[in-house]
């Protein structure tokens, strides 16, 4: 049961994940070091030695570069959904396997063959 609960919470983290990429896709949130970017606003790039360097990206670069990338989020929640029904539906179904060869056990006698070798016993 437990492990049904584990999987269907996969699902349901799996359609969020889905959910939110195509809202990245329709509405993307662009920021620049945590402001919140604009249209025609610009974003200078940083390297580790300077916060500010000679090369920028626009509020649409970031914008096309954010449509660009969302696909593969949204391709992997789709999967990662797909995925996680089928196990959990998999799950609910308790299969057991095939008895090879039906073995009668007579009522005090739960003694198990060892190898191929039978015994007959007389009662």
């Amino acid at each position: 049961m437990l492990k049904r609960i584990g999987l269907w919470a996969f699902v349901v983290a799996a359609v969020a994940l889905t959910a939110w990429g195509v809202a990245s896709y329709v509405s993307p949130g662009v920021d620049c070091r945590g402001v919140p970017m604009g249209p025609g606003d610009l974003c200078h790039y940083s390297s580790a030695t300077q916060e500010n360097t000679d090369q920028v990206q626009s509020y649409e670069q970031r914008v096309a570069t954010v449509r660009q990338q969302v696909p593969f989020v949204i391709g992997l929640g789709v999967a990662a959904t797909v995925f996680g029904v089928v196990l959990a539906l998999r799950s609910g179904q308790q299969r057991h396997g095939a008895v090879d060869g039906a073995v009668l056990l007579h009522e005090g006698d739960l003694r198990h063959p060892v190898g191929d070798q039978f015994r007959e016993e007389e009662r």
